[in-house]
């Protein structure tokens, strides 16, 4: 990071180096405790400096969108903030948006953003939604291999592989300012994960509110639908071993039987 960037960073209290062991630490101690005038000045030299400092990047314009702190500095949309003060692409800020939401507040694993993250954030940015700490050493060796377009290419096609499930349709009836609130939380969740399938979306929106709002015993009551749902939306395969009786309780059929390889999804069986 440049002098400058470094400078400014420190005086509103983050470190002086966008050293990703922080960045767990920024999301609860200093991202989400900035002013509104501290975190549009650190964008600003942040945004300098991305290839530096994209996830502490994508957690500044995370905020901002979130919280609408573009209309607080005159601007009336958030895309003419992002094309007019950053002159970013509305879809790069969504990208941007997409590796916080993934990296930090969905999986949270330091293990994951150590090894995508030197990729760069276009690579690490096409694999939102598919990388884990599960299947992290595949994906962590097919970006040394290929460009951030191929990536995205294999990305989307891993994802349309997922076995195909029974569509079922609902219908609801919504007043105005219910069906607003329904909107804006698509839109976000759209954005957060990278994704123009409002099903996927709402699936999302889900397994959100239940993460924060379900207690664990009616988790384990159909633990293993809520592991499929999972499996299903970040292309992974899971197992699930009760640690009170030492049981495999749950397995993903890809994982039985398996002869201690890695899997196609990268999972290591064994």
């Amino acid at each position: 990071m440049n002098e400058k960037s470094t400078k400014s960073l420190a005086v509103s209290g983050l470190v002086p180096k966008a050293d990703i062991e922080e960045i767990l630490k920024f999301k609860d101690e200093t991202v989400n405790k900035m002013s509104p005038d501290e975190m549009r000045k650190n964008t600003i030299a942040l945004r300098d400096n991305i290839d530096g400092s994209y996830f502490l990047l994508a957690g500044m314009v995370y905020q901002i969108a979130q919280n609408g702190l573009h209309s607080k500095w005159g601007f009336p949309t958030f895309r003419e903030y992002v094309e007019q003060e950053l002159g970013f692409t509305l879809r790069k800020a969504q990208y941007l948006m997409s590796i916080w939401h993934w990296y930090v507040i969905q999986i949270q694993s330091f293990e994951v953003m150590k090894r995508i993250g030197k990729h760069g954030w276009a690579k690490t940015a096409a694999l939102v939604g598919a990388v884990t700490e599960q299947n992290v050493d595949f994906w962590d060796e097919r970006a040394g291999k290929v460009t951030a377009v191929q990536l995205a290419e294999e990305v989307k096609a891993k994802l349309a592989n997922v076995a195909a499930q029974t569509v079922i349709r609902m219908t609801f009836q919504l007043y105005e300012q219910q069906a607003d609130t329904v909107k804006k939380a698509l839109q976000a969740a759209c954005a957060a994960g990278n994704t123009q399938v409002l099903s996927n979306a709402l699936s999302l929106v889900a397994l959100d509110y239940l993460s924060a709002h379900t207690s664990g015993e009616d988790m384990k009551r159909d633990l293993a639908g809520y592991l499929r749902r999972i499996e299903s939306l970040c292309n992974v395969a899971l197992m699930a071993v009760d640690n009170a009786n030492d049981e495999i309780i749950y397995t993903n059929p890809k994982l039985e039987g398996g002869d201690d390889k890695q899997t196609e999804s990268g999972t290591a069986t064994g």
